[in-house]
C-alpha cells in the first residue's frame, strides 16, 4: 500500500518530465517511509493489538487489495487490457468491505454501549451501598439514643395522661414517630434498580432545590434487564436535571413509571430555560459532547422493540416511553 504513494507520484511527474520516473519513485519511497514511520507507525502498531474481530474490519481492504493488485497487474495484465470483470471488481470489493465494516463497527458499538451502561450500573450500586452503610451507621446511633431516652419519653407521656394533658401527650407521640421515621431508608417502589437509580440523583435534586414529584407503580421484577433500564432511566433523569438546573427560579421534575398490560410505561416531564431543538423528532444539543443521552434512549428503546416520543407542551419538555 505504501508503494502506491511513490507509484502515483512518479506517474504524475513523468507526465510532465521524461526520464526521471525511477528517480522520483525511489525518492518518494524514501520520504514516504520517513512520514509513515513518524506518523502512521504508532497508531497502526496499537491497532494491531486489538482483537481479531476488530482487526477484520480494518484488514479486509488491504488484504483484498494486495491480492487484486498482484493478480491483475504483477502476474497478469488484466487491469491494463480493460477486462470488464477486473475493472468492476474494485468498486464491488469496496462496497462489500464497507458493508462488513459497518456490521463489525455496529457490533463493537453495541458492546461498548453495554460495557459503559454496565459500568454505570456498577458505580451506582457501589455508591448506593456506601450511602446505605453511612445511613445505617447514623440510624444505629439515632436508635441507640432513642432507646436510651425511651424511658424518659414514656414517663413524660404517662405524666401528661395522668394530668389530663392528652393533647400534649399526642404531640409528644407524633414527635417520637418523626424521630423513628428518620431512621427508615426511603423506598420509592418495589423494584430495587429503580430505587437505586432515583436514589443516586437524590443529592443533586436536593442541592438544586428541585420540586421532584414521582408516581411509581413498578413490580419487583421486570422483563427489561437492569442494564437497559439503567440506560433509559438514568439518561432521562440526567437530561431533565441538566435542563432544570439552567433555571434560576422554580424547577420541577415529574417522573411516572407504571406497568400495564405487560408494558412498562415511563414518563419524564420537566420545565426548561432554552427551547429544545428537534431533528427527526429527537432533541439535539449544539454543545460539544452533549446530546448523546437522548440518542442512547432511542437506541435502547428501539432495541427492545418499544416506542419513545419527545415533545414540548406548555413550556414542559415531555418524554414518553412504552416498552
Amino acid at each position: 500500500m505504501c508503494c502506491q504513494i511513490s507509484n502515483w507520484t512518479s506517474i504524475f511527474v513523468s507526465s510532465f518530465i521524461d526520464g526521471i520516473e525511477d528517480s522520483v519513485y525511489s525518492l518518494t519511497l524514501f520520504f514516504s517511509f520517513c512520514l509513515i514511520a513518524k506518523f502512521v507507525y504508532l497508531p497502526i502498531s496499537q491497532l494491531l493489538k486489538k482483537q481479531s474481530s476488530e482487526l477484520l474490519s480494518f484488514g479486509i481492504i488491504p488484504i483484498f487489495y494486495y491480492i487484486f493488485d498482484y493478480v491483475s497487474t504483477v502476474y497478469t495484465h488484466l487491469l491494463y487490457v480493460g477486462n470488464k470483470i477486473t475493472v468492476e471488481f474494485t468498486p464491488f470489493l469496496l462496497c462489500i468491505c464497507y458493508f462488513i465494516f459497518c456490521t463489525v463497527y455496529f457490533k463493537q458499538y453495541e458492546e461498548k454501549q453495554h460495557i459503559e451502561t454496565n459500568n454505570k450500573l456498577m458505580y451506582m450500586k457501589q455508591t448506593q451501598v456506601e450511602k446505605e452503610m453511612t445511613l445505617m451507621e447514623e440510624n444505629e446511633k439515632k436508635i441507640v439514643l432513642i432507646r436510651h431516652d425511651m424511658r424518659h419519653f414514656l414517663n413524660n407521656i404517662l405524666n401528661d395522661l395522668e394530668n389530663n394533658q392528652s393533647e400534649h401527650a399526642i404531640d409528644y407521640i407524633h414527635t417520637l414517630f418523626d424521630s423513628l421515621d428518620q431512621t427508615v431508608r426511603k423506598q420509592y417502589c418495589l423494584n430495587d434498580t429503580v430505587n437505586m437509580i432515583i436514589a443516586s440523583y437524590e443529592n443533586r435534586i436536593q442541592e438544586g432545590n428541585i420540586d421532584f414529584h414521582y408516581q411509581l407503580s413498578v413490580p419487583k421484577k421486570l422483563t427489561i434487564s437492569d442494564i437497559d433500564l439503567t440506560s433509559i432511566l438514568s439518561n432521562a433523569l440526567e437530561n431533565a436535571l441538566k435542563a432544570v438546573l439552567l433555571l434560576e427560579d422554580y424547577r420541577f421534575i415529574q417522573l411516572t413509571i407504571e406497568e400495564k398490560c405487560g408494558k412498562l410505561l415511563i414518563s419524564v416531564e420537566n420545565n426548561y430555560l432554552n427551547e429544545p431543538i428537534f431533528v427527526d423528532g429527537i432533541p439535539i444539543s449544539k454543545e460539544k459532547n452533549h446530546g448523546f443521552g437522548s440518542q442512547s434512549i432511542v437506541y435502547t428503546v428501539d432495541k427492545l422493540n418499544g416506542n419513545c416520543q419527545f415533545s414540548v407542551n406548555n413550556h414542559r419538555f415531555i418524554l414518553r416511553i412504552v416498552i
